[in-house]
């Protein structure tokens, strides 16, 4: 590859970034979570040139491999200790940029634990809404039959003792009007 190509560097958060290849080994700020972006290191020779060109001026290419890596791995303990931290919400533990991406919930900075807690929570909701629902449906018989018992009631005696209509009038009148009741009451919900 060389030096005037770009390349796509990815943050621990999801965003790509395309940046210069001479931008290599160094590092950037992501615009969208903050935290540190580093740039891969492009190889300017193959394994086997380096060796060659190493030996021929009287280094080990073995040693300096691993003098190379150990720097390697001491730069990015460094950055490991720079990395940006977050708060979760909820219960405050403090988690890095890496667990950043799956985070976000609901408009809350959560940590795992309380994201599936709260998933949970959301699950509990529903099968408590659907069993109040089912509850809910059971009372529409006894409500419905207490309603046309009260209208039965209420026009039977009345029809009977006030206008002195016949027991039989009065009491088909109630049924009718404790029927239409009731039914209204049972379908209505």
């Amino acid at each position: 590859m060389s030096r005037d190509e770009t390349i796509v560097v990815p943050c621990v958060c999801g965003k790509q970034y395309r940046v210069s290849a001479e931008r290599s080994a160094k590092s950037f700020t992501c615009r969208a979570c903050g935290a540190r972006v580093q740039i891969p290191r492009l190889p300017a020779l193959s394994k086997s040139s380096r060796s060659s060109v190493l030996l021929s001026v009287g280094i080990d290419p073995e040693a300096a491999e691993r003098a190379f890596e150990r720097e390697r791995l001491e730069e990015d303990e460094r950055e490991g200790t720079r990395r940006k931290s977050y708060r979760c919400t909820r219960c405050e533990e403090i988690f890095d940029s890496k667990a950043l991406s799956q985070a976000y919930y609901k408009g809350e900075l959560v940590c795992v634990g309380c994201r599936n807690l709260l998933r949970e929570d959301e699950s509990e909701v529903r099968r408590r809404d659907t069993a109040l629902l089912a509850v809910r449906k059971d009372r529409r018989l006894p409500r419905a039959l207490a309603r046309a018992g009260v209208l039965f009631l209420g026009f039977a005696g009345p029809a009977w003792t006030i206008l002195h209509l016949q027991v039989g009038v009065a009491l088909a009148i109630g049924l009718v009007v404790a029927l239409a009741g009731g039914l209204g009451t049972y379908f209505k919900g």
